[in-house]
Order: structure tokens, then C-alpha cells, then sequence
């Protein structure tokens, strides 16, 4: 940790959620509400759920508020609401005659995320959060608004090499 990082609020608040991401498991809803979100400098994505049904609504509800509370993803302010005659196509999917959708980013650790474990997330693997989540840290800590440009003078960053484990033992040893 650097002297920026002791100091900076956004930078404590992405080691502390990429600390708590280490034993986290993504739902299917999860996975499917942080790839579609938009990069944090892009405009924001309008969230739907996959269907009508209120479980689906429900479902994409709190995998939203779990990306939310997990830092990586954060919500516009603002409700947008769909009125017949101009989001028809939206209000036919939802089976609704209006609707009130939020909008959403990725946050930078979000968005690291999404770039180191890509294919985890599209395939609805096994995330395993040992092998890149040191990266992905370093990639969102990189990005901070409040961190001054470098000037080539101070000594590089040091990271910690996180060795991956042999396969269990079945045969019941130890």
C-alpha cells in the first residue's frame, strides 16, 4: 500500500471490496447484470430483467443490490420511466403497460473484473479469485480520480505472486 492509498477513501473502500470478494460466488443473475452493465465512463445501461415474471424481477433486484453492496457496480440517481408509444418494444418484452427501470456502471473494480475473468463469468464457471484478483486490485487502484499522475521518480509498485495449489488428495492422507 502507497501513501496515496492510506490516505484515499476510494482507494481503502476498493481494497476493502476486493478483500471481501476473495470467497464470493456470483449468481447466474449476477454474472449476467455485470457483464451487461456499462464501462464507468460510458453512459449508463438501462437493467432488465431476462423476463416477465416477477420472480425474474425480483431475481435481477437482488443481484443488482448484491453487485451494489459487493463495490462493482453502482447505480444512477435517477429512475427512467418507459411510457407506451415510446419504449413499446421494452414494454412488450416486460409484459408491463409502463415500467420504471434504474441504470447502472460497472465501478473500476467491476470493470477489472469483468476484464480478468471474462470467460468465467460468460461461461458460468468457477470463479477462482486467487489467480487475478491481485491484478484486478492493482488495475482498479490504478484508475482512482484523486491519484496525482505518476512522475517516474518513485520506485514501482510492489505486488505479492500468489502461488496456485496441487490437486486434493482423494486417497483420504494427509
Amino acid at each position: 500500500m502507497d501513501e496515496h492509498e492510506r490516505g484515499c477513501k476510494h482507494c481503502r473502500g476498493v481494497r476493502k471490496d476486493s478483500d471481501a470478494l476473495r470467497f464470493k460466488r456470483l449468481g447466474l443473475h449476477e454474472r449476467r447484470q455485470l457483464l451487461d452493465a456499462a464501462a464507468p465512463e460510458d453512459k449508463p445501461n438501462r437493467i432488465h430483467p431476462p423476463g416477465p415474471s416477477p420472480a425474474e424481477q425480483t431475481a435481477t433486484r437482488r443481484a443488482v443490490a448484491n453487485l451494489v453492496g459487493a463495490g462493482l457496480m453502482r447505480l444512477s440517481p435517477e429512475r427512467l420511466r418507459l411510457l407506451p408509444g415510446h419504449d413499446d418494444r421494452e414494454l412488450t418484452r416486460l409484459g408491463r403497460k409502463y415500467s420504471v427501470v434504474r441504470q447502472g456502471w460497472r465501478t473500476e473494480l467491476g470493470e477489472a473484473i469483468v476484464h480478468f475473468y471474462r470467460a468465467e463469468l460468460e461461461a458460468g464457471r468457477r470463479i477462482r479469485w486467487l489467480t487475478h484478483l491481485e491484478a484486478a486490485t492493482e488495475t482498479a487502484l490504478a484508475r482512482c480520480p484523486d491519484r496525482p499522475p505518476n512522475t517516474g521518480g518513485g520506485e514501482p509498485r510492489k505486488t505479492v505472486r500468489v502461488r496456485r495449489l496441487g490437486p486434493r488428495s482423494t486417497s483420504g492422507t494427509f
